[in-house]
């Protein structure tokens, strides 16, 4: 995505700033975290243990800039871009240090994840 691209604190909303034209998108971090909340249904439902989800906005083009008020913890601690990316990940690498499934329940949630994949589905 290019342009200024603006994350607001008050509504939760992302505008890009682009030629001159404001344009309104839906919030990416609102987005990752609708589907942290239908992949926990989805596991709940099937009776898969639960597991740690962790959800992040990585922007990954160079073409945008991101803007972002200094007191707005909510999209600072989700929003990132791709160089932040590999920190991040190295964070999560060093907490996440035993199994959480089992081969059995990785075999199982992989014949639902195919079996359940389509577009049509709603969880929520």
């Amino acid at each position: 995505m290019s342009g200024d691209i603006y994350f607001k604190k008050e509504t939760k909303q992302m505008l890009r700033v682009l030629n001159g034209t404001i344009e309104k998108f839906p919030n990416p971090v609102l987005q990752v975290s609708q589907q942290k909340l239908q992949l926990q249904q989805f596991l709940k439902i099937n009776h898969l243990p639960e597991i740690p989800i962790y959800t992040l906005v990585v922007f990954v083009s160079r073409k945008g800039i991101l803007h972002i008020e200094p007191n707005d913890h909510f999209h600072l601690r989700n929003v990132i871009t791709l160089q932040e990316f590999i920190f991040k990940y190295q964070k999560l690498h060093e907490i996440l240090t035993h199994t959480v499934w089992k081969d059995t329940d990785l075999a199982l949630a992989k014949e639902l994840f195919l079996r359940e994949h389509t577009s049509e589905k709603k969880l929520i």
